[in-house]
């Protein structure tokens, strides 16, 4: 077992070393600072990153458990109101809520991959989408902040003809204006 509480599994552990990104970085310092302020300690930590949905803890890394327990813990708290983080960052989607990426056409480079456009199927914005990111925006080009969701497809329906185990999914991270509700 590791870090799974009594959940067993065969998946092996990821010892691999990354450079950490900024998110990771400012989620490592703002958990620092609620400890040192006395807003959350690390038994509280490990019971908010416990009451992740069983699927949403799959899908999320390390520091996107963090950001999970931290918002849990304050939201119990009454530091921050539930919903306060979205409405502030602007989020349009949830986790579940069902998008379709538009089908419109794009010059130059974009994160958008030509694969998921054009109507090739429904999607679930993730956990990360609800949980993460929301705070990855990116602004260093100038243009307007954006935020960047993690949408999961199933991969029959964007490779019809490719006979694929139905629970396969791709996850791709899609800027919001991407978008639209299903």
């Amino acid at each position: 077992m590791h870090d799974r509480g009594v959940w067993p599994t065969d998946t092996p552990i990821d010892r691999s070393e990354h450079e950490l990104a900024d998110w990771e970085l400012l989620t490592d310092a703002l958990v620092g600072v609620l400890g040192h302020e006395g807003l959350m300690n690390v038994d509280e930590m490990r019971r908010g990153i416990e009451s992740m949905p069983p699927d949403e803890y799959e899908q999320a890394s390390y520091y996107e458990r963090w950001l999970f327990s931290a918002e849990t813990i304050l939201v119990e708290k009454g530091v921050l109101a539930p919903g306060e983080l979205d409405s502030r960052l602007g989020v349009t989607f949830q986790a579940g809520d069902r998008v379709r990426v538009a089908a419109r056409a794009h010059e130059g480079h974009h994160r958008t991959p030509g694969y998921v456009r054009a109507g090739r199927g429904a999607s679930s914005v993730s956990s990360e989408a609800s949980r993460t990111r929301r705070r990855a925006r990116t602004a260093t080009d100038g243009l307007p902040e954006q935020v960047l969701y993690q949408v999961c497809f199933a991969q029959d329906e964007l490779w019809p003809a490719a006979r694929r185990n139905a629970r396969d999914t791709t996850c791709v991270d899609i800027f919001e204006h991407w978008l639209e509700a299903e």
